[in-house]
């Protein structure tokens, strides 16, 4: 789990790259968006955003970094009939003629 700061990282790094064509964020563009006063605030930051898996770093290269994607939580429910649980499904709007 990530703390307030890291998913507002996280969000700035991938919205960044999102607006950028894939290019990440260097170290004083993550200072200025998040508020650091310096470059080592930063980089602890996405240092801590490594470590949890969220994001990965590319060796020798400039910008190098990549957001990792998370599989998505699966929620269960108990299920009457069956009486076990059963994987959640939101449900679907259907198209009325």
């Amino acid at each position: 789990m990530l703390t307030q700061r890291q998913k507002q990282c996280l969000d700035f790094i991938s919205g960044y790259m999102r607006d950028n064509g894939g290019i990440s964020p260097t170290l004083n563009e993550v200072c200025v968006a998040m508020g650091f006063l310096n470059r080592s605030g930063a980089k602890r930051c996405i240092d801590m955003l490594v470590l949890r898996g969220v994001v990965r770093r590319l060796n020798c290269r400039h910008r190098a970094l990549e957001v990792v994607p998370q599989k998505r939580e699966i929620y269960f429910q108990f299920h009457e009939k069956h009486k076990r649980l059963v994987p959640w499904r939101a449900p679907v709007a259907r198209k009325t003629a």
